[in-house]
């Protein structure tokens, strides 16, 4: 990855965010630069960020506290490999098979369950507001990574390869293929946890039902949250959800 600090400071002219806090937040293949944001501003920030830098090179992510910024690095550090040799093996993977790959396992032992219009859609975010350890959090981190995409988001952090959490190929064609059919772009993220806005949501209930799936084999933790555990709960907010949220144990 390369980076010009100069072109990133005269694009963020543009926003309210004071040049002067522009600081140093983490390393990895260079010194990823960003501000220290309240935290309810955050997502607003990242709107008009991710608008100005948009074709630039750039791109804004909402990283958490200082000991998510620290756990970056050091996930990073281990697990090190190429940024280009990682989205071009991503972009070689079928997104649908590796699914279906992900997934095998997760599918028949899910409960299909009872739809409810009783499940809250998800429309905000977690990771500004929330530490790793559960705790509430006034301030949290805007960082710029120096990539096209937002798909290419794992690629630069080195997202995942442990438990069950997919290795960064696999979620560089997950996300590629869901930013094509649903607008998904990463908003934040943690070592262990990724958020998405999405621009456009399923038609119908077999159509999230669909979606659903895919989620449950990307993330087999999503179901956690959900009250009832069945993927008919899912799929009954995914409906409405325009943020989706993923956390691996």
């Amino acid at each position: 990855m390369e980076a010009d600090s100069v072109d990133l400071r005269q694009i963020l002219t543009q926003t309210s965010l004071n040049l002067e806090c522009l600081e140093v937040l983490f390393k990895l293949d260079i010194a990823i630069q960003g501000f220290a944001v309240t935290s309810r501003d955050a997502f607003a920030f990242w709107r008009d960020c991710r608008r100005l830098l948009n074709g630039s090179g750039w791109y804004p992510l909402i990283v958490g506290d200082q000991e998510s910024l620290e756990r970056l690095e050091e996930e990073w550090s281990e697990g090190h490999s190429d940024f280009a040799q990682i989205v071009t093996e991503g972009m070689s993977l079928d997104p649908r098979s590796t699914l279906q790959r992900l997934g095998e396992d997760l599918w028949d032992d899910t409960p299909l369950g009872r739809w409810s219009s009783k499940v809250l859609p998800r429309t905000e975010l977690v990771v500004p507001h929330q530490s790793q350890a559960g705790e509430p959090m006034s301030m949290t981190h805007l960082a710029f990574l120096p990539v096209d995409q937002g798909w290419q988001v794992p690629a630069a952090l080195g997202l995942g390869g442990w438990n069950y959490c997919p290795g960064p190929p696999e979620h560089v064609a997950v996300l590629k293929y869901w930013y094509e059919h649903w607008g998904a772009q990463p908003v934040a993220a943690r070592y262990d946890t990724l958020e998405l806005q999405v621009m456009s949501l399923p038609e119908g209930r077999e159509e999230a039902l669909k979606l659903a799936r895919e989620h449950l084999s990307y993330c087999g933790d999503v179901l956690w949250e959900q009250q009832p555990s069945t993927l008919r709960s899912l799929a009954s907010r995914l409906l409405h959800s325009s943020i989706w949220y993923f956390w691996w144990d």
